[in-house]
């Protein structure tokens, strides 16, 4: 297979050639796998938006000049030379995509092709990609020279079918019904769904001081202060067709929103945020449920609750699949580390389970501590 690495100004001349383009977006279209994360809706805005933070790194397969029948998009991070997957922590499922005839044969040279090009490796003695999505196929890997130093962890991930029942039968039940009208009392319940960019880059600034007041108490991060690209980002997504933004207004207070990528036969959970000042009322639960029905009326199927292991997800699930995080460790001395502590982190959490307490709970002390 003729696996050609594309990097710095080679990769940004391919991503701004309308037939490259094209020929990505017909390949994602083929591969059975391939989810919103792997088409150049995304991953292009991504390495357009974070130029200034990421340089694109892709592995591509091409059958003839004008077409490609596998691609894996890569970045590197300016500030310390990692290897990330296009989108990064943006990118819910990080994976290659290929034709039927290459699936199994293009992860594996593209793979090997990365690991031993040592000035891509950067400082970091590991690659990880998570999570692949269900389906990419995996028998390449125990052929391979990089099984043995490959880490393969399977995640449950929750998925709610829109056509399910679940929904209405949980906007039916008293307590939930009271709470929408608690919230109603500061004006009539609505639900926008936000399609004009302008419009969403306008509430923009609205969403992230409720959205980062609440993360920064839960868990000690700003994630909108801290990313000044990440508004761009969500309008350019928009503007694609690649984000569902929705608003849950009462009256004229913006009582919850959601930001999620989509491809608008599967939703993904994203960006969940609600006023923490009407927690009591559960904003973000109601929003979900309202949201699932809209998304039922507007043709979806499925939304992605995404792994995580939150018992909130499972709550709302109605099945599950499995997810796995591949992760190639490029030395033996950090496959060493991550089989020892393999077995140090299970006998850690079940020292605190015999006192009672949760790895959660010790990480906010740790962080109020710090």
């Amino acid at each position: 297979m003729n696996i050609e690495i594309l990097k710095g100004d080679d990769a940004r001349a391919s991503l701004s050639a309308p037939a490259f383009l094209s020929a990505w977006e017909a390949l994602g279209r083929r591969c059975p796998w391939a989810t919103v994360f792997q088409f150049p809706a995304f991953a292009a805005t991504w390495y357009d938006i974070y130029r200034e933070t990421h340089n694109p790194l892709l592995i591509v397969s091409r059958p003839t000049a004008d077409a490609l029948d596998g691609l894996l998009p890569l970045a590197i991070a300016k500030d310390d030379g990692r290897v990330v997957a296009a989108g990064e922590l943006q990118a819910e499922y990080q994976a290659w995509i290929a034709d039927a005839a290459v699936a199994e044969t293009f992860p594996r040279a593209a793979l090997e092709a990365l690991c031993a090009r040592a000035e891509l490796r950067g400082p970091i003695s590991r690659f990880s990609m998570f999570y692949l999505p269900p389906g990419v196929p995996m028998n390449w890997l125990p052929a391979s020279p990089l099984g043995k130093m490959s880490k393969l962890d399977v995640y449950s991930r929750p998925l709610l079918r829109l056509s399910s029942p679940k929904v209405d039968e949980s906007l039916s039940k008293k307590s939930n019904k009271s709470r929408l009208k608690r919230l109603a009392a500061a004006g009539p319940l609505r639900i926008e769904r936000i399609t004009d960019p302008a419009r969403l880059s306008a509430l923009q600034d609205r969403i992230a001081k409720i959205y980062d007041t609440r993360q920064s108490a839960a868990h000690g991060v700003a994630f909108f202060a801290s990313d000044p690209w990440k508004k761009d980002f969500l309008v350019a997504l928009l503007r694609t067709g690649a984000l569902h933004a929705t608003i849950l207004w009462a009256g004229e207070q913006l009582v919850a929103a959601h930001l999620g990528a989509t491809d608008s036969r599967m939703i993904h959970l994203g960006d969940i945020v609600h006023d923490p000042e009407l927690e009591s009322h559960s904003p973000g639960k109601l929003h979900m449920l309202l949201l699932a029905r809209l998304l039922r009326e507007e043709g979806a199927e499925v939304f992605d609750l995404t792994p995580g292991g939150d018992p909130y997800k499972d709550r709302f699930a109605d099945h599950h699949d499995q997810v796995v995080r591949l992760t190639i460790f490029l030395t033996p001395a950090e496959r060493l580390r991550a089989a020892a502590r393999d077995i140090i982190v299970p006998v850690g959490k079940a020292v605190l389970g015999f006192f009672g307490l949760t790895p959660g709970q010790v990480k906010t002390w740790l962080r109020r501590f710090r």
